[in-house]
């Protein structure tokens, strides 16, 4: 569950990251990488609760200052 992949662009260092969970998530980046791991709870549909599973910490960072907004 869950799958990351990331690219950067050695000149700029921008870096362009991925999140596969339900549907792909993108995040461009210049002040941060693909950075450490977290985790987070997610809703398993197949085993019917919340499991924890892996994620760039960097959503994280991008979910405190959205506020739920997309």
């Amino acid at each position: 569950m869950g799958h990351v992949d990331w690219r950067v662009e050695k000149s700029t260092e921008v870096c362009l990251v991925r999140w596969y969970d339900n549907k792909a998530v993108s995040l461009v980046l210049y002040y941060v990488s693909v950075g450490p791991k977290d985790t987070c709870r997610h809703w398993d549909s197949s085993e019917k609760k919340y499991v924890e599973i892996e994620w760039p910490a960097v959503f994280k960072e991008y979910n405190k200052y959205m506020g739920g907004v997309d």
